[in-house]
């Protein structure tokens, strides 16, 4: 079930990226605390405290202002979104917290409950992922109509033909590969050891190196 909220989550957060500026899309990712707060309290039956629920509340303030200022102030960014295309991507990146947020809560009930060991975790939603998308995901988006080589949505043969014929792309793909794996590591051992809402919270933290990084720039 992870795995699934993860593919989900994951190809949400890609598309709402496609219509928002990178900055905005890191910031709007913040939600995730709301929302696995909720979560927890829900299905795991947290109890949240009044100066709990304050900082929730704070995050929602936040993210409001950060969603209507990338729609009312699209002539000052890099690259122009609509305010349609803002608002899709805002839609997309919110629904993809809901996702990331019901990940992690469900993989601190396996974990917390005993069912499965952290790396034995990480390992499971990483080949049940692999599969998933290689049998299912991709094959399908080769038939999807789209604005990728030979007029589909995704061509997965022209993808490992980029790979092999540019060592920056290559490195690119292996160098996210690494960083995800470490990161799940991480994630996974916060939240055996925390919760889920540390693990959002510790996420949440690179926003400002995102955020400097887009201003710089």
């Amino acid at each position: 079930m992870s795995v699934c909220f993860d593919l989900v989550g994951t190809s949400f957060q890609a598309v709402g990226l496609v219509y928002t500026p990178v900055s905005v899309f890191q910031m709007l990712k913040g939600s995730i605390i709301v929302f696995s707060a909720a979560l927890s309290v829900i299905f795991l039956k947290r109890k949240m405290y009044r100066n709990h629920w304050g900082g929730v509340i704070i995050c929602v303030i936040a993210l409001s202002l950060v969603g209507s200022s990338s729609i009312f102030s699209r002539d000052s960014q890099a690259v122009s979104f609509s305010a349609g295309e803002v608002i899709t991507g805002i839609c997309f990146i919110i629904g993809s917290q809901v996702v990331c947020a019901s990940q992690y809560v469900v993989e601190e009930f396996l974990l917390k409950g005993g069912a499965v060991p952290p790396l034995a975790l990480v390992g499971i939603e990483g080949i049940w992922g692999l599969l998933v998308m290689a049998c299912i995901v991709l094959p399908v988006m080769q038939h999807v109509p789209g604005k990728d080589v030979g007029g589909v949505f995704e061509n997965a043969s022209d993808a490992f033909a980029m790979m092999g014929d540019s060592k920056m792309v290559l490195g690119g793909v292996l160098g996210y590969a690494l960083n995800t794996f470490a990161y799940n590591i991480c994630a996974v051992n916060v939240t055996n050891s925390a919760s889920a809402i540390h693990t959002t919270m510790l996420d949440s933290t690179r926003t400002i190196l995102i955020w400097l990084c887009s201003v710089i720039m």
